[in-house]
């Protein structure tokens, strides 16, 4: 998808008529489709592995707090 992106800067600019149009030709959506497939990617992976941890009892608590433990919100008293 990269490739494809740095060619089609050679190519006279277009402009997408709406936000899905040249999905697959369009410079910008080739190169952001390629780093949001890619964390979504990492994202399964991550969560496979959690789940075949949990699944044989080999959890730690940073993974525990990391992925299962709501974040706190700062207070925002004043």
């Amino acid at each position: 998808m990269l490739d494809g992106a740095e060619h089609a800067l050679l190519r006279e600019p277009q402009r997408p008529r709406h936000a899905y149009d040249l999905f697959d030709s369009h410079p910008f959506h080739l190169a952001v489709g390629s780093y949001l497939s890619a964390a979504g990617l990492t994202a399964g992976a991550l969560l496979l592995s959690a789940l075949l941890a949990f699944r044989h009892g080999a959890t730690t608590a940073d993974s525990e707090a990391l992925l299962w433990t709501a974040p706190r919100l700062a207070s925002t008293a004043g």
